[in-house]
């Protein structure tokens, strides 16, 4: 009997506690309270005002999406977006006469990181597409666009192939500020690589002998020449392979926390003439339960 109590305790004071894990949905509204007009389901506004909402009631915590670039409750998922990717680099080429010796190449068909597939490798030589050095320093680039030579499901390989023939001094080649972005439809700009990341892989014999090779630090990537007596030298540097449709999700920004006060009032003011459609998401969560209240706003802002 005394076993039966026991047991029974035990049962009531599991449920009391499960019960105590639920929770309810939010009792939470939020509402615009100064747009100029309304062109349909938008609420207009223009560009430099505030705008500005109220609410009623009360919730753990408040998230809003404002729709603006990286804050789209549509993309909260995504992980890639096509959009125009480039490339873009400031370049010095120092010492001695020798011309062509500098190539930019591309390829989506490289099968493996060795000398022997290097060579192989069907490379597109986008070489005229750059504004190159020819003595000055910090020569920029220009933008190399990289479209096509997208193909999906493939990554995109960069390389800087250099050439230094015997017989008279050759040239040195420093880069700089190397990047590749993907500018997206809505007017955002992500990094697909950079110096600090690309992740040079250098051969420095791939076909001759020679003791001049690509340097690669996160600020620059430099092949120093040898004098005229100096071997001819063939040397790549090959960038890690590249997603040019690569994007992070989108986030939310937290207007609200479990330990704020209720959220009474909040403004945001937008910086560019657009349409954006703004989310709320207000939620009550426990580790094991979770309820939501979402509102949605279609903001038109003009000039």
């Amino acid at each position: 009997m005394k076993n039966f109590i026991i047991l029974t305790l035990f049962v009531c004071l599991f449920a009391s506690c499960e019960k105590s894990l639920l929770v309810e949905e939010p009792n939470w509204d939020i509402q615009l309270s100064n747009a100029r007009s309304k062109n349909g389901n938008a609420f207009v506004f223009k560009l430099g005002d505030t705008c500005k909402y109220t609410t009623t009631g009360n919730a753990n915590t408040i998230i809003t999406y404002p729709g603006t670039a990286g804050f789209t409750y549509a993309n909260k998922n995504r992980t890639s977006a096509a959009g125009e990717p480039s490339l873009q680099f400031t370049s010095y080429a120092q010492f001695g006469v020798q011309t062509n010796t500098l190539k930019l190449l591309a390829s989506n068909n490289l099968m493996a990181l060795d000398s022997a597939s290097v060579v192989n490798a069907n490379w597109t030589d986008i070489t005229n597409r750059a504004i190159l050095s020819t003595g000055a320093d910090n020569t920029a680039s220009g933008k190399i666009v990289l479209s096509d030579l997208y193909v999906a499901g493939k990554p995109l390989y960069l390389a800087l192939k250099y050439n230094g023939v015997t017989g008279s001094t050759q040239k040195t080649w420093t880069f700089k500020n190397f990047a590749v972005n993907n500018l997206l439809p809505d007017g955002s700009t992500v990094n697909v690589t950079s110096l600090s990341d690309i992740s040079w892989t250098v051969y420095g014999n791939v076909r001759t002998p020679a003791s001049g090779s690509w340097i690669a630090s996160a600020t620059q990537i430099q092949v120093i020449g040898g004098g005229a007596t100096a071997p001819t030298n063939e040397t790549w540097a090959i960038s890690k392979p590249l997603d040019l449709t690569k994007v992070a999700p989108d986030v939310s920004i937290p207007i609200k926390n479990l330990t704020s006060a209720p959220l009474k009032n909040y403004t945001f003011q937008y910086t560019a003439v657009g349409k954006y459609k703004v989310i709320f998401i207000a939620s009550n969560n426990t580790l094991n339960d979770n309820k939501q209240v979402m509102k949605e706003f279609d903001i038109e802002i003009i000039p």
